[in-house]
């Protein structure tokens, strides 16, 4: 799968999440993401962030057992926690022919901002690309974060991957979710292919005039919310072109596919 289809609004699983009381699966994990209730996904959106020997490590908060990802080994994290994956695992499934349900899927993969120095996010940079080359998955694969830094290190190395800027623009929504402040002036978004809005700042008349990835957090069903108050005065696809949206990262990948047209 590409991200360059037109033919559809593509549907992401949001780090393999569900809105059900119980989620089957740890998130951000294969388990996750192959389960059946993301079956019908598109994509996949996952979390990637780096550890302090510079591996890439499938995991969303910047703290684990009261001390900072960054600042551990990865064979140490592991050990402790075993359902942590790394990112190498997780493309091993998306390459053709992998014989996982994963196989092809496209993936909306974002780096964490939680790095501090230009010579760290410059590593970043430079791992996730060798990754992403080592599997040859550059033609499926869209690279988003809050951080415009490590997009621009990105571009410098490679102006060919599809990157993405997340955006909120909701200052109490920044401080409770401790997200960083929105970056709407950088240098960087004339290079983007991407803006990555909240749902609830999808039609913001400040977000940049890009095809939309639109998203939602943990434990919220708010795009599923808006589809269904759309759909009574107009068809989905219909306001995914009108509003340049592309794809849609939900916790709710079941009950969303229900309601787009089958393609």
């Amino acid at each position: 799968m590409t991200f360059t289809n037109k033919k559809k609004l593509l549907l992401g699983s949001h780090r393999g999440l569900t809105t059900q009381n119980n989620q089957p699966h740890p998130e951000n994990t294969i388990a996750s993401f192959e389960a059946k209730a993301q079956s019908h996904a598109d994509y996949i959106e996952c979390d990637c962030i780096m550890t302090k020997d510079n591996k890439l490590l499938l995991f969303h908060d910047p703290i684990i057992s009261n001390h900072p990802v960054t600042e551990q080994y990865i064979e140490s994290l592991q050990k402790h926690h075993p359902n942590l994956e790394s990112l190498d695992q997780l493309l091993t499934r998306l390459v053709p022919n992998s014989q996982s349900v994963l196989s092809q899927k496209g993936l909306c993969l974002e780096l964490k901002f939680y790095e501090t120095t230009q010579s760290r996010k410059k590593i970043f940079a430079k791992k996730t690309l060798e990754h992403l080359d080592k599997y040859k998955l550059q033609d499926q694969t869209v690279i988003v974060s809050f951080d415009p830094e490590i997009l621009s290190y990105l571009y410098d190395l490679n102006p060919n991957y599809a990157l993405g800027l997340n955006l909120i623009l909701d200052p109490k929504y920044q401080e409770t979710h401790k997200l960083p402040k929105p970056s709407l002036s950088e240098p960087v978004i004339e290079k983007l292919s991407y803006c990555c809005p909240h749902i609830n700042n999808y039609d913001h008349p400040k977000i940049p005039k890009l095809p939309k990835l639109i998203w939602e957090s943990k434990n919220e069903n708010l795009i599923y919310q808006t589809l269904k108050k759309i759909q009574k005065t107009e068809s989905i696809n219909q306001w995914s072109i009108n509003h340049n949206i592309s794809g849609i990262t939900t916790n709710s990948v079941q009950e969303i596919a229900k309601l787009l047209p089958h393609t």
